[in-house]
């Protein structure tokens, strides 16, 4: 359930980021365009029925990212994985004042917005806040690529549709900078009209609303960095239960030291010994998969979701996933049934029971390694 959940609701996020940047690349074509595109791009997401799916979406995403910092056994990862942990952590700051900008002003102080009077805000007015726009686009675009990457390429289909999907998220994220750009320079010509809003009346003036702003702001991005030093120390506090160590030892590899409580995939990171893990250590693929060849400890049993990964590759008996397997004391003994610089492309022979590629001539790795 719980990876069903971060895929929902990412791909949610991600359509809705999708649109936005789409919208703001017809920028490129006329701010007039950007504007009427804007209640069919955008519009569809600020009604009453999709404007609380997709606040329960953001919600639910990172709550899911935090469990996943606190779940985490050693902060030696891939590279990929510090992008989205990175990206995650510094896009709920950035985030935070653009939608107290846009949903909080429209909402609770009633000002419309719209492209020009935002682009002349950006541009003139608070030019340190239209940088801040171009950051948080750069994180949230890359930590959805990544994530989406992560989660597509497993699929069989993959190597054809990347051939489309990979060059438009490169171009999507571009085309919308141009358009912004485009859009400020229309504004600051004097091209485009620029009509300012006014609060209603007998309300709060633009000046007192400002500050009520910044005050939410504020107050928000606290609360988050309350959040994440809490899940921190509860993380230390979860590790602090880890004491002795494992000796293992991976076939045709050094044998090396491994705290207890980590999975035998965080202790090959953690001593630079070459793993597949296609999916990321998330349990979904399989290609982390080691046979079990002795050990003095009896092991922890396997949990339902790496029985239903193992059933479904038509594993044998002493076969487990190294990303879910925790090392817990004594010795283990483990061989790797697959090549640890598996490609995506590989994968398919990797599944139906037969283990088509442990019989590969180990030389070429070996060499690599």
């Amino acid at each position: 359930m719980i990876k069903k959940l971060r895929i929902i609701t990412g791909l949610i996020l991600f359509a809705f980021v999708a649109m936005h940047l789409v919208n703001i690349a017809m920028g490129l074509s006329s701010v007039a365009l950007m504007e009427r595109a804007q209640p069919w791009l955008l519009g569809i997401w600020s009604n009453v029925v999709v404007a609380p799916i997709l606040m329960v979406a953001f919600l639910v995403h990172m709550g899911l990212g935090l469990q996943a910092v606190y779940r985490r056994n050693t902060l030696q990862i891939k590279r990929n994985d510090i992008v989205q942990i990175v990206s995650s952590l510094i896009l709920v700051p950035l985030l935070i004042p653009h939608l107290v900008g846009t949903y909080v002003v429209r909402e609770f102080f009633g000002l419309p917005q719209d492209y020009p009077g935002i682009l002349m805000l950006f541009w003139y007015y608070e030019p340190a806040e239209g940088l801040r726009q171009v950051v948080l686009l750069a994180a949230t675009w890359i930590h959805g690529c990544i994530g989406l990457f992560i989660w597509l390429r497993l699929q069989p289909w993959w190597s054809k549709v990347s051939l489309f999907l990979s060059p438009l998220a490169v171009a999507l994220p571009v085309f919308a900078m141009l358009g912004y750009v485009e859009g400020g320079k229309a504004v600051m010509s004097g091209a485009v009209e620029v009509v300012y809003a006014q609060p209603p009346e007998g309300g709060m003036s633009l000046d007192e609303i400002l500050v009520r702003l910044d005050q939410i702001k504020y107050w928000l991005i606290g609360l988050f960095l309350l959040i994440v030093v809490l899940v921190l120390v509860a993380r230390w506090w979860r590790l602090m239960g880890h004491d002795g160590a494992t000796r293992v030892h991976y076939v045709g590899q050094p044998a090396y030291t491994a705290e207890n409580g980590l999975t035998l995939l965080e202790s090959a990171t953690v001593n630079d010994i070459p793993h597949a893990a296609l999916c990321g250590g998330r349990g979904r693929c399989g290609t982390c998969r080691v046979r079990v060849v002795k050990t003095s400890e009896e092991l922890a049993s396997a949990s339902d979701e790496e029985l239903h990964t193992l059933a479904r590759i038509g594993a044998a008996g002493d076969v487990r996933l190294a990303c879910q397997l925790k090392v817990a004391g004594g010795h283990l003994e483990v061989e790797r049934l697959l090549p640890p610089y598996l490609k995506h492309s590989e994968l398919s022979r990797t599944h139906g029971g037969a283990e088509a590629l442990r019989g590969r001539k180990d030389g070429a790795l070996e060499a690599a390694e």
